[in-house]
């Protein structure tokens, strides 16, 4: 599970054993929530605030780590810590527990800038988020990866309590650049990030109707497209690197609504 595989110098698959540090964290949730926007306008830029308060249902946070010294065999003294917490289900052992909710605030901030043909925008989520659960159940596992198959008594040592957990969110970020070709064709270019992950994308835009523009976008390193149909009131955008959704490393579908109050 955790070796290196490589070719080898007659073209087959050959596995190379070597010491590897385990490493893996894990930073999810599912909220419901309000938020108030405000945009602020000049000759060429506007900013827009939004700030998301949050009403918390579903909590996975935490890390795993360890080593793992494929090499060794009764001798592997392999170490493996997973430290983690969860609000409705013990995800490890599949089982039931007692749900705590929480809440948060997050804020967002877009830049945008247009001037002749060209325009550009910059906008970033979960510029800063704070997000408070004040007792989820979390779990430590803790124990030897070759025990597992030579033991036939507990081989890992399990401990649950309650743990009040802060969560931050890490920030997305993105910056576009847009330059009108024809009347009715932009080409542009655009960069993504979250956490380490970085995408960059070439993308078309047509308007359909007044007030209606279509948008196809490309990564050619990810293999990354996006879909996007937008109006003055509505929004729809699909994303995946995978033409089988169920295989994508990377999936997003986005749909809303927006209407001015004042």
């Amino acid at each position: 599970m955790w070796y290196y595989v490589e070719k080898n110098d007659e073209g087959r698959l050959a596995t190379i054993k070597r010491p590897l540090d385990i490493s893996l964290a894990i930073n999810q949730l599912a909220a419901r929530g309000y938020f108030v926007s405000h945009r602020f306008h000049w000759t060429h830029f506007s900013l827009r605030l939004r700030a998301n308060y949050l009403q918390l249902s579903d909590l996975t946070y935490g890390a795993s780590w360890g080593t793992y010294e494929p090499n060794l065999t009764l001798e592997n003294q392999t170490q493996l810590t997973v430290d983690y917490s969860y609000s409705s289900r013990e995800t490890i052992l599949d089982r039931e527990v007692d749900a705590v909710a929480g809440s948060g605030w997050i804020i967002d901030f877009a830049i945008d800038w247009q001037q002749g043909k060209q325009s550009a925008s910059f906008d970033v989520n979960e510029a800063w988020s704070r997000l408070h659960w004040r007792a989820a159940p979390a779990s430590r596992i803790q124990g030897n990866l070759v025990d597992l198959k030579i033991r036939r008594d507990a081989a890992l040592q399990f401990d649950e309590f309650y743990s009040e957990v802060r969560q931050t969110l890490p920030a997305h970020s993105r910056l576009s650049y847009q330059y009108q070709l024809y009347p009715r064709l932009a080409l542009g270019i655009n960069s993504e990030q979250l956490s380490r992950q970085r995408w960059h994308r070439v993308f078309l835009q047509t308007p359909l109707w007044d007030a209606a523009s279509f948008t196809l976008a490309y990564a050619p390193f990810d293999k990354f497209a996006k879909l996007g149909l937008h109006t003055k009131h509505f929004y729809l955008q699909l994303e995946s690197n995978d033409s089988d959704w169920k295989d994508a490393r990377l999936l997003n579908a986005s749909i809303g609504l927006s209407f001015p109050i004042f």
